[in-house]
């Protein structure tokens, strides 16, 4: 019995599609969602969002006090239907935009 290359491989094709496409919708979801996490920093610090990146210190850099990481987290909620009890997310959960979205990744993994 003849069995055609291209055949046995159409599965492994679509998986790698799939793979492929799961990359790069996380990848466009992750940037979106990063730049969300700045406008919400610049929102609750006050700071033109042009002036905040991914390693930006929400507390060093942007002067976010205790009442500011409330207040950041509520509107993390708001935004990205989450629930995040300010007493189970520490200082460094939240330190900086990319910690921030690892937190929102990882909540929203959880709720899935």
């Amino acid at each position: 019995m003849f069995s055609h290359p291209r055949i046995q491989l159409e599965p492994a094709l679509k998986k790698l599609d799939s793979i492929a496409l799961t990359i790069i919708k996380t990848f466009v979801m992750t940037n979106t969602d990063l730049q969300s996490i700045f406008q919400i920093l610049s929102k609750v610090s006050f700071i033109p969002v042009e002036e905040i990146n991914s390693e930006t210190d929400i507390f060093e850099d942007l002067n976010v006090d205790s009442l500011g990481m409330v207040e950041t987290l509520v509107e993390l909620e708001k935004h990205f239907g989450l629930v995040l009890k300010p007493g189970l997310v520490t200082r460094d959960d939240i330190q900086t935009p990319e910690k921030i979205l690892q937190l929102v990744v990882n909540t929203s993994k959880a709720l899935s």
